[in-house]
């Protein structure tokens, strides 16, 4: 990976960096004046003699909203393990800053299958920086989150993590080291945020479907009970996964899922009330048991 300046910077706090792999490689173009970030990606599907797929997105934070951390002091215990041992803030080991800019202004393309699409709207945008070990540590993946955005303008966001901490059957929610934050972003009218650390929100998954690349099974309705109240969160496309390691699209066993989902009150049923953007982590997948709907 390398850091630079882009072309024609006009800030010292501008800056650029690429990074290039088998068959894949971005570019992230950060720009202080405006308040923009452009995201240019060409992905995996080029190892299967298909058409790449190709992103060219710029993002522009969106006034009043700006940005805000998405866990308490804008930290994030991202590397936690399975028994909740080895966090230490005075090395950072296992944590990272994560800030939002939970309403943003996107436009750009999408190329998929050699179509190119042009899109254009608000989107939750995020960035995560610090120490990550996913490769040695495969608890980095065992994990739940989401972000949700009311139609009035309110947030939530979330993760759980999962594993055995007292020896029982494989990736079981551990609910006292999950995090939540629930609010309006500081700079709206009255605007505050509340955070927890602990067991405040529960993800439960109410139907799945089964992957016919990856045989795993993935959740496609979801309640999330938490303090602030309950949801349920649907698929806008029922049948999604991002099975990048999997033939054809590559030979290692991983999968994600990133899903836009719609939020309902009551049940799955009920009233639309706003969007959200859920993960599905490789290690959950891995072992989620099937729930019929």
């Amino acid at each position: 990976m390398q850091g630079t300046r882009p072309p024609d910077s006009t800030s010292p706090d501008d800056f650029q960096y690429n990074a290039k792999g088998q068959n894949v490689e971005f570019t992230t173009t950060y720009r202080a004046e405006p308040d923009t970030w452009r995201f240019q990606f060409t992905g995996v599907a080029a190892n299967n003699n298909k058409s790449p797929i190709v992103m060219d997105m710029e993002n522009t934070a969106q006034s009043p909203y700006g940005y805000m951390p998405v866990g308490l002091g804008g930290f994030e215990n991202q590397n936690i393990p399975w028994n909740g041992q080895n966090l230490d803030p005075a090395t950072m080991y296992a944590l990272s800053y994560y800030y939002t800019a939970p309403i943003s202004k996107s436009k750009g393309t999408v190329t998929i299958g050699g179509k190119t699409r042009h899109l254009t709207g608000t989107i939750w945008f995020e960035h995560q920086w610090g120490n990550f070990n996913s490769v040695q540590q495969p608890w980095t993946t065992a994990y739940t989150w989401g972000a949700l955005t009311f139609n009035n303008g309110t947030v939530f966001t979330w993760r759980q993590w999962y594993g055995a901490p007292y020896r029982s059957a494989p990736l079981q929610p551990i609910l006292e080291i999950g995090r939540n934050s629930y609010g309006t972003p500081n700079g709206t009218p009255d605007g505050a945020l509340t955070f927890h650390v602990g067991n405040n929100a529960e993800w439960k998954a109410l139907k799945t479907w089964k992957s016919p690349v990856s045989g795993r099974n993935i959740a496609t309705q979801v309640q999330l009970t938490s303090t602030f109240g309950t949801w349920y969160l649907t698929n806008v496309f029922d049948y999604y996964e991002m099975p990048w390691g999997y033939p054809p699209y590559g030979n290692n066993p991983y999968s994600f899922v990133e899903a836009a989902m719609w939020i309902h009150t009551g049940s799955v049923d009920g009233p639309i009330v706003g969007h959200a953007f859920e993960e599905q982590a490789n290690q959950f997948t891995l072992y989620q048991g099937v729930v019929p709907g």
